[in-house]
């Protein structure tokens, strides 16, 4: 993912592992997805801002020839362990794409643009090389849950660390529209043909899901050494409130696509 994590500096693997736990939608819900992939897209397609290529493998195993992009070498080593191609899995800048005009048939940019200063930039980037009439998939934000315990739990967090008041500069500048992105697709030359919502979910302990988000590093600027003192006192809270961390939860998890057609 492109974008700093909240103290500046590359995320550890703690961070890693919880960033691409919050984005697990289940079995269920990833063959969901690799259905629409293999539905919306063919051929060549860049997964830009592509993290540690949870998606991108997705993509590979919905028969894509996937190329991932992505400005943090961290990840990009998580990416690699998956099995992707090395000279597919590149540190690259989604503002600044090294590739040539059209040189792919789609694109994929999921949860990365709302920690983008330049989203229009990257936006721009994304459709110069994008074939004319090749398809964009666009997801904003962060992974989606609705879980009004683990809705309580999250603002309670936010109140303990920091939360929306002290957000990175790339959140509190980036993209978190959906109008704005239709409106810069839009003057990009890619317009907005459908939005497909895939709905999945996991199974976690309650402790497990505060551990997830106390290391959240892109929900607030707090540093490392905040977040590990709050998370006493929100424990302590949650066991009060909840009564045992070790209870289990089905996590309703979905990740909600725009999607995108370059003109041709």
């Amino acid at each position: 993912m492109s974008g700093q994590a909240a103290d500046d500096r590359s995320m550890t693997d703690a961070e890693i592992a919880a960033h691409d736990d919050q984005r697990d939608i289940g079995e269920a819900g990833w063959s969901s997805l690799r259905a629409l992939y293999a539905e919306e897209f063919d051929g060549t397609v860049l997964d830009a801002g592509g993290g540690t290529g949870i998606y991108a493998s997705a993509l590979d195993a919905a028969g894509l020839d996937v190329v991932l992009a992505d400005v943090d070498e961290c990840m990009l080593a998580v990416a690699r362990s998956r099995g992707l191609p090395a000279h597919r899995v590149l540190q690259a800048d989604v503002t600044a794409l090294p590739f040539a005009d059209a040189s792919f048939d789609g694109a994929h940019v999921a949860h990365v643009l709302h920690v983008v200063d330049e989203w229009r930039r990257a936006i721009g980037e994304v459709a110069r090389v994008v074939r004319p009439g090749g398809t964009v998939l666009l997801a904003l934000g962060g992974a989606h849950q609705s879980d009004p315990e683990l809705g309580e739990i999250s603002a309670r967090i936010d109140e303990e660390i920091g939360g929306m008041e002290t957000v990175t500069l790339g959140q509190a500048r980036g993209l978190n529209s959906p109008e704005d992105a239709d409106h810069a697709f839009a003057l990009a030359g890619i317009n907005r043909a459908a939005v497909r919502r895939i709905d999945g979910a996991h199974r976690r302990t309650l402790g497990q899901v505060i551990d997830r988000m106390l290391l959240n590093p892109y929900r607030s600027t707090a540093s490392r050494e905040v977040r590990a003192r709050a998370a006493e006192r929100i424990t302590a809270w949650a066991q009060d409130r909840f009564g045992s961390l070790e209870q289990e939860l089905d996590v309703p998890v979905g990740i909600e696509y725009r999607i995108y057609r370059r003109r041709s």
